[in-house]
């Protein structure tokens, strides 16, 4: 008996060991792969309820985004604490709900935090604001993910450089105590306006997230937008060609630092709201007069599809 044991142990380790390393690491690999996903979110405020129901059931939540009509709507950059906790609330009943949030404080006040100085009484007081703002939403849902809507900052033409990461490097205790970094990376011009360098923006400013991502352990979800950004006066505004788009996506998720690559995408869109600032691209854009709620369920469907392709490319990456 002890001779059959020692056969088995011999003869049949030299099989089985190998097979179980080797079937192990397949299924290391196999998990790995099933558990790499591309994060897709959006915070359309003026969508039909139909809509939002197709982007819900297709595996795209939708987001709360407070901005400043909640934060600051007397424009004097200090939070009105009062009418943010309330709205919180409202739009958060559920202190048990987890998943993302966002705030989303601009105008003047952000204005301040991207070009005052970190010595100056001005970003001083605005930075004590935001800090307070962050801390109150983290207080009164706590199992919800908070985060700024634009920070860290973002920009297209970087002039300079050194300015810039300076900026971000003087918000660092505020991204500390983010619970996800929300960088915005709308497209500002067509890929064939001349002085374009939509390429070296995409990669420049992923590159600068990933890192503040990596140095806090902070994911990173990107705004985009299907629409080019309204500081365009000629194309601002204008639906983005779906294949333009696609690729712009696809190079933010192309790109990696150290194999880390940007964790999801969050889709902003106002579509009705915009298109009232510029009712002109109504006709261009909806040619067969189609009421407003078709033309816009028909827009996110067409967009849409384009980040069910993002997903599947992905997960195959």
């Amino acid at each position: 008996m002890q001779f059959q044991k020692s056969f088995f142990h011999k003869y049949c380790s030299i099989f089985f060991i190998p097979f179980g390393i080797i079937f192990g690491f397949t299924c290391s690999l196999k998990a790995q792969k099933a558990s790499k996903k591309l994060e897709l979110y959006h915070c359309t405020g003026d969508f039909p309820t139909n809509t939002l129901a197709y982007l819900k059931k297709a595996g795209m939540p939708k987001v709360p985004i407070f901005d400043n009509r909640y934060i600051d709507p007397e424009g004097d950059m200090r939070i009105n604490a009062d009418l943010l906790k309330k709205t919180v609330l409202e739009e958060i009943p559920n202190a048990r709900d987890t998943g993302l949030a966002i705030l989303d404080w601009e105008s003047d006040a952000f204005t301040t935090l991207y070009t005052a100085k970190a010595s100056s009484d001005s970003f001083k007081l605005v930075f004590k604001e935001y800090l307070k703002a962050l801390t109150l939403c983290q207080k009164l849902r706590p199992k919800m993910k908070w985060g700024f809507y634009h920070i860290p900052i973002t920009d297209y033409w970087l002039n300079d450089t050194l300015a810039w990461q300076q900026a971000n490097k003087n918000l660092l205790p505020l991204l500390r105590q983010s619970d996800v970094l929300y960088p915005s990376m709308y497209n500002h011009y067509p890929d064939t306006t001349t002085h374009t360098h939509n390429s070296y923006y995409i990669d420049y400013n992923i590159r600068q997230s990933l890192k503040l991502g990596a140095a806090l352990k902070k994911k990173v979800v990107v705004f985009v937008w299907h629409r080019y950004h309204e500081g365009n006066t000629r194309d601002g505004l204008r639906l983005i060609p779906e294949a333009e788009f696609y690729a712009s996506l696809k190079r933010m998720i192309d790109f990696k630092i150290d194999n880390k690559r940007i964790d999801g995408l969050m889709w902003f869109a106002g579509d009705a709201f915009y298109l009232n600032i510029k009712p002109s691209l109504l006709p261009i854009e909806n040619p067969l007069k189609k009421s407003i709620a078709v033309h816009y369920d028909d827009i996110v469907k067409k967009y849409f599809l384009l980040f069910q392709r993002l997903k599947k490319y992905y997960s195959n990456l």
